[in-house]
C-alpha cells in the first residue's frame, strides 16, 4: 500500500472516530436539534411575511419569530403550574374537609376499603411526588441547555435556510432529480405530521372542552384550551386535565359527573389513536402502520416529541431506502439486462 492511500484511508478513520465521538456526546441534546426543525417549519411562514413583505433583516425577523415561540411556550406553562399550585393549595387547605368525606364514603362502602387503600399507599404516593420533583429540579439545568441549544440551531435554520438546504442536496449521495424529489417528499411528510398533530391537539382540546361543558363545570372553554395544549404530551398528557377533576368530583359523592368526565376523557384520549393514522394516510399518504409503530418507537426514544419525531424518521428511512433502490439497484439492473 503506498503511503500516500494509506494517510487516505487514515483520515477518513479518523474522521469517522470523531464523527463518532461527537454524535455520542450529542445523543442528550438531540431533541433540540427536533424541536429546532419542528419549530422551523412551523414558523417559517410567519418568518417569510417579516422579511418578504415587511421587507425585515433576516436577525430581526428571526429574533422577533423566536420570541413569539417562547410566549406560545412560557405563558401556558405559566398557567399550568399556576392551576396546579391551585389545587394543591385547595388540598392542603382543605384536608380536613377531604378526609371528612373519604370517611362518609369509606363507612357507606366497607367493602372498598378506600380508607385503608388510601393509608396504606399515601406514603408511596408522597415519597414518588418528591421524587418526581427532586428529579425535575435536578433537570432545570439539562433543561436550559436545551432551550439553548434548540433556540440557536433555529436561528441559524432561519437566516441560513437556503445554504442548508444546499449543503444537504449535497451530501445526498443522488442525481439532481432524485434529491430534489427527496427533498420536497421529506418537506411534505414532515409537514404533514406537524398539521395532523396540531388538527389531533385542536379536536382533542375541542372535545374535552364540551364535555366539561356538557357537565356544567366552569372554566369549561378555558379548559378546553389548556387540553389543546397538554394533548401534545402522549399518555399523560389529557389525564393531566380530566383525572384530577374526575376525583375531585367523587370524592364530593358526585358520581354522575366523576366518572362521566373520567370515561368520556378517556374515549377523548383514545381518539388520538384512530385521528392520526386517518389524517396522515389521507393528507400525506403516510401509511397507518407507519403512523403507529413510529409514535411507538418515538415515544421510548425521545420523549414526548417522540410523536412527531418517530413518524418522521421512518419515513425518512423509507423514502430514502425508495430512492436507493430506484437510482442504483433498478438502474444496475437494467444496465446487466442490456449488456447481455
Amino acid at each position: 500500500m503506498k503511503f500516500k492511500e494509506f494517510n487516505k484511508y487514515l483520515a477518513i478513520a479518523i474522521v469517522i472516530l470523531l464523527g463518532i465521538v461527537f454524535f455520542y456526546n450529542l445523543l442528550p441534546y438531540l431533541n433540540a436539534f427536533f424541536g429546532a426543525m419542528i419549530l422551523f417549519f412551523l414558523f417559517f411562514p410567519l418568518y417569510s411575511l417579516f422579511t418578504n413583505k415587511l421587507k425585515l433583516s433576516k436577525g430581526i425577523s428571526a429574533i422577533i419569530v423566536i420570541v413569539i415561540t417562547l410566549l406560545i411556550i412560557i405563558v401556558p406553562l405559566i398557567f399550568i403550574v399556576n392551576s396546579a399550585a391551585t389545587e394543591i393549595n385547595y388540598i392542603t387547605t382543605h384536608s380536613d374537609e377531604i378526609l371528612s368525606k373519604i370517611n362518609i364514603i369509606d363507612s357507606k362502602y366497607p367493602t372498598l376499603h378506600i380508607k385503608e387503600t388510601i393509608n396504606k399507599n399515601l406514603p408511596a404516593i408522597v415519597s414518588f411526588g418528591g421524587n418526581l420533583l427532586m428529579k425535575q429540579i435536578n433537570s432545570i439545568a439539562k433543561i436550559l441547555i436545551v432551550l439553548f441549544i434548540m433556540y440557536c440551531t433555529l436561528y441559524y435554520l432561519f437566516i441560513a435556510h437556503k445554504k442548508i438546504e444546499q449543503k444537504i442536496k449535497d451530501f445526498l449521495p443522488f442525481n439532481k432529480k432524485n434529491t430534489i424529489t427527496l427533498v420536497n417528499s421529506f418537506r411534505r411528510v414532515t409537514m404533514t405530521v406537524l398539521i395532523s398533530t396540531g388538527l389531533i391537539s385542536l379536536i382533542q382540546g375541542i372535545l374535552l372542552g364540551l364535555v366539561f361543558f356538557l357537565f356544567g363545570i366552569k372554566g369549561a372553554i378555558l379548559w378546553g384550551i389548556v387540553a389543546f395544549i397538554v394533548s401534545l404530551l402522549p399518555v399523560v398528557g389529557l389525564p393531566l386535565i380530566y383525572v384530577p377533576f374526575s376525583i375531585i368530583y367523587l370524592v364530593n359523592q358526585n358520581y354522575y359527573v366523576g366518572f362521566g368526565v373520567l370515561i368520556l376523557g378517556i374515549v377523548v384520549s383514545l381518539s388520538d389513536y384512530l385521528l392520526r393514522p386517518l389524517l396522515q394516510k389521507r393528507m400525506g399518504d403516510i401509511h397507518p402502520l407507519i403512523s403507529i409503530i413510529g409514535v411507538v418507537i418515538g415515544i421510548s426514544a425521545f420523549g414526548f416529541i417522540g410523536l412527531i419525531i418517530g413518524p418522521l424518521l421512518i419515513t425518512y428511512l423509507l423514502l430514502t431506502y425508495k430512492m436507493f433502490m430506484e437510482e442504483y439497484i433498478k438502474k444496475q439492473k437494467v444496465s446487466n439486462h442490456e449488456t447481455k
